[in-house]
């Protein structure tokens, strides 16, 4: 049997459901702890919800067809409309959550409106995808099933994918240039710009992720092979969302980066006291002043 990229598929979609479910929880658990549970958070929560939706359907999908030739087909399913489906609802929350967080940090009316205006963008775009996906055949079943009915040309499809990957990638670079505007405008202190930077960091990949699955629009409009054609399709809308789950969640980890950061400074702290004598241990609070300072430089 020739290479197919279904054992591809799975790897990545189990190890980015896994990262960001670790990342997830974490946060949520932060959250809770500080009593700060807030809107983004409750956004990306959801969001995480719809994605372990969208990977299960694609875990399903991968073992009954995707990534695999015509000819090794055993069974035709629906996973390929789920994951489409829960994809779309998933980028909503996902990146609503985002907007929200670089609201939170910046508390400024500017970064407002054009936070609040990405997610409106977004939101049309993706919800106006949703409905033409789910509206492409009638009855739906025929989406799995051609024989109940009937669907409309690939070419619908195809545009709406270009549609829904336009508005990804402006709102995408828009979630990159807002924390940049943040770091050249704010006076912010560094553990605030840190998590800022890392969602840069992410945001440009996912953004990377979003263009790379453009090229693969044309397999849509395959007549044999369709499932082994949309795999890399399916692979990349993976790696977006996983990656902006992760983004999107940097910032609220900063209290156990700093609760780790501490720990470890007052830990060298008593290991080097230890070794000292008591005439040199004056200033007992001076390492943990470190701790504090050293977490205000990251």
């Amino acid at each position: 049997m020739p290479f197919d990229p279904s054992a591809s598929l799975k790897f990545v979609t189990i190890f980015l459901l896994s990262l960001s479910s670790v990342i997830i929880c974490l946060r949520c658990w932060i959250r809770f702890s500080i009593r700060y549970f807030g809107l983004d958070d409750w956004l990306m929560l959801i969001g995480q919800i719809l994605y372990i939706g969208t990977c299960i359907a694609i875990i399903i999908g991968s073992y009954n067809g995707f990534g695999t030739l015509d000819k090794y087909l055993t069974n035709e399913n629906m996973s390929l409309l789920i994951a489409q489906a829960l994809y779309c609802l998933g980028s909503i929350f996902i990146k609503g959550s985002i907007c929200v967080t670089l609201v939170r940090l910046s508390n400024t009316i500017t970064v407002t409106y054009l936070a609040y205006a990405v997610i409106t963008i977004n939101s049309i775009g993706t919800i106006t995808a949703f409905i033409i996906i789910l509206s492409v055949c009638k009855p739906i079943s025929a989406q799995w099933d051609p024989s109940a009915g009937h669907c409309a040309s690939t070419s619908v499809i195809i545009g709406a994918s270009y549609f829904l990957s336009a508005t990804s990638i402006l709102t995408d670079f828009s979630c990159v240039l807002l924390p940049t505007a943040l770091l050249w405008t704010l006076n912010l202190k560094w553990k605030v710009k840190a998590p800022i930077i890392c969602m840069l960091g992410f945001g440009i990949f996912a953004s990377t992720a979003t263009i790379i699955r453009i090229k693969y629009f044309r397999n849509y409009s395959q007549n044999t092979n369709y499932l082994h054609g949309v795999a890399n399709i399916v692979l990349w809308s993976v790696v977006e969302l996983g990656i902006g789950l992760s983004a999107g969640s940097v910032a609220a980890l900063r209290p156990l980066l700093r609760w780790m950061v501490s720990g470890y400074l007052v830990e060298s702290r008593v290991t080097a006291s230890s070794r000292t004598p008591i005439s040199r241990r004056r200033g007992g609070g001076e390492l943990e002043q470190q701790a504090s300072a050293t977490y205000d430089g990251l």
